[in-house]
């Protein structure tokens, strides 16, 4: 703390300074002052927001909100799901569009039309064989669990999910003109998997393992690749394959999510692998073709955990969610779209007033803040003559001679002593080089008036 006395030969000042700027004019002193803290805010200011868990509505100078499933967290100044509106956001969904937020919809899934196949996983309890498993869009499918155990229902990403033993279990869909896919027709698939074991199986497919090669295959690793990671094969009908597979690995018991984009370009470089919304790189397997000269259009029906033939070298041992299959190549844009809509399951609403600036034809992508009073910086230098804020910077200020008449101004802000001109400790910037000691060192500044430094900054 730092003390200074102002001497005129009205009245002394004594002050209290704590690592501010002071500023002396002839009329008296002044302390500037800084912006307000966490709901409040200094003089100049205006009021600050406040929150509870529980009121669901935060209130403040001019607005309000009403929070569902949300709090505001007044410690760390963020929103957070909680308990508002008779809703725990941390727990539950909260709004009655949570479900379609979060599973494809056609408010907000880029390339919706271009679905030819989408199957939620949604239910409850054990599925028998020869279950019919629902879709949304496409053709329903039918369980394939001949041993009648571990194929069932259970906790999905989303919604529900489908766990799948390893051992019999799969889905097959039947093969349809708008799900067949040729070299060089264009595709996309996404799904959400937890895979329990680097056991190689298949996510989604429509060739067979030992049968008839053709067609296209999303597997969790293959015979060709390390484990843990996602390949994708495409096989012609004269035998010609390539395969590559995501140069990043997934954890084992998490949810991962997987899109495979492919342009039609009948060659490898046509294939991008995206894990939880990036692209991964992608290795060429060994021994694998660099184009494709024949078709992949076959008659054989797609599946979802194994192959339609329930080849036990391509079944999968974990979950699956939300399976998707479009007739054309995602982009990453879009992609990154589908993961942050589907990533955070919660969901919780803040509704708050709008603000328009009735303008329609410019997007507001330069916004800036504007401060309307120059506080949070020091009192300008003297710099040949007086330096003044305006009302040009600030349109609050009601003048633009708040420096004249200044003739002390010391910021003290010196790193250590006998550093201001003449060895002194305290620089005076207001043009007077009055410049202070420490200990008590008094400036007449003329006959009237003198200014006087005493203790030491601390």
């Amino acid at each position: 703390m730092t003390y200074f006395r102002l001497k005129t030969s009205q009245s002394f000042y004594m002050v209290a300074v704590f690592g501010a700027l002071i500023a002396l004019t002839a009329s008296g002193c002044g302390k500037r002052g800084g912006g307000g803290g966490s709901g409040s805010s200094g003089s100049s200011g205006s009021s600050g927001s406040s929150g509870s868990g529980g009121s669901g509505s935060v209130t403040g100078s001019g607005y309000s909100a009403v929070l569902t499933g949300a709090i505001f967290d007044s410690t760390n100044n963020i929103y957070r799901l909680g308990s508002s509106n008779g809703c725990d956001g941390s727990s539950v969904d909260c709004t009655a569009t949570a479900v379609s937020l979060a599973e494809l919809a056609i408010g907000w899934t880029p390339q919706y039309s271009n679905i030819v196949g989408y199957w939620k996983l949604n239910g409850s309890g054990s599925i028998a064989n020869g279950a019919t498993i629902s879709a949304t869009i496409g053709p329903d499918g039918t369980a394939s669990n001949s041993n009648g155990t571990g194929m069932a229902y259970t906790t999905g990403k989303l919604t529900d999910s489908i766990v799948f033993d390893g051992t019999d279990d799969r889905i097959t869909i039947p093969k349809q003109a708008g799900n067949s896919f040729g070299t060089t027709s264009a595709f996309s698939m996404q799904a959400w998997i937890y895979p329990t074991s680097t056991q190689k199986g298949t996510i989604l497919a429509d060739g067979q393992n030992g049968g008839s090669w053709t067609g296209h295959w999303i597997n969790w690793g293959t015979s060709w690749s390390p484990n843990s990671v996602i390949a994708v094969s495409i096989t012609d009908n004269g035998g010609n394959t390539f395969m590559v597979h995501s140069s990043d690995t997934l954890a084992l018991n998490q949810w991962h999510h997987i899109i495979v984009s492919y342009s039609g370009s009948n060659s490898p470089s046509g294939v991008a692998i995206y894990l939880n919304g990036k692209r991964s790189g992608v290795t060429l397997a060994t021994g694998t073709s660099s184009s494709l000269p024949g078709s992949t259009v076959n008659a054989l029906d797609w599946a979802i955990g194994g192959e339609s033939n329930g080849a036990a070298s391509q079944l999968f041992l974990g979950r699956i969610d939300d399976v998707a299959l479009w007739n054309v190549a995602l982009t990453s844009t879009e992609v990154a779209s589908f993961y942050m809509g589907q990533f955070q399951k919660r969901v919780g609403t803040i509704v708050s007033e709008p603000s328009d600036s009735s303008n329609t034809g410019t997007i507001w992508d330069s916004l800036s803040w504007v401060s309307r009073l120059p506080f949070g910086k020091e009192l300008p230098d003297y710099n040949g003559s007086i330096q003044n804020e305006t009302s040009t910077n600030y349109s609050s200020l009601s003048t633009n001679t708040l420096m004249t008449g200044i003739i002390g101004l010391w910021h003290f802000d010196e790193t250590s002593s006998g550093t201001a001109p003449g060895s002194k400790d305290f620089r005076d910037h207001s043009g007077q080089d009055i410049h202070g000691s420490a200990g008590c060192y008094c400036c007449y500044l003329r006959s009237d008036r003198s200014v006087c430094f005493c203790g030491h900054a601390s």
